[in-house]
């Protein structure tokens, strides 16, 4: 067989190479955190962002009207066309907008409750 000092040195050789390994994993496990930071905070604001995208395409048609109201600097939906009946006209392919944009807006949160959680979004043929 082996001698003794041979099976000595042997067993040194491997506490060293276990302490060569468990210190470069520890190094390892360091550098991917440090990696991973920024990369943590990139999805989590991506993750906010999908939570609060709903309202903000909610809030944007009422925000546009006033923010077009302030800067013409007049009451009403734009031009008037004849008095009230004139302004009810022109609302009526906002009001279709604001319609359609919440069904859409109700069908994708129904869509997100029944998918699983962590199940990523599904991808619309138009984005293929």
């Amino acid at each position: 067989m082996y001698p003794n000092e041979e099976l000595t040195r042997l067993a040194e050789r491997k506490v060293r190479l276990r302490v060569e390994i468990d210190l470069h994993r520890r190094q390892c496990a360091l550098a991917a955190a440090e990696l991973a930071a920024p990369l943590a905070a990139v999805d989590r604001g991506i993750a906010t962002w999908r939570r609060i995208s709903p309202w903000v395409k909610l809030l944007a048609l009422p925000g546009g009207l006033l923010v077009g109201r302030l800067f013409k600097g007049r009451s009403g939906l734009g031009r008037s066309r004849g008095g009230w009946l004139g302004t009810a006209m022109a609302a009526i392919p906002l009001v279709m907008r604001g319609a359609k944009m919440a069904m859409n807006l109700k069908a994708a949160f129904a869509a997100a409750e029944a998918r699983p959680r962590g199940a990523p979004p599904p991808v619309s043929p138009s984005r293929r």
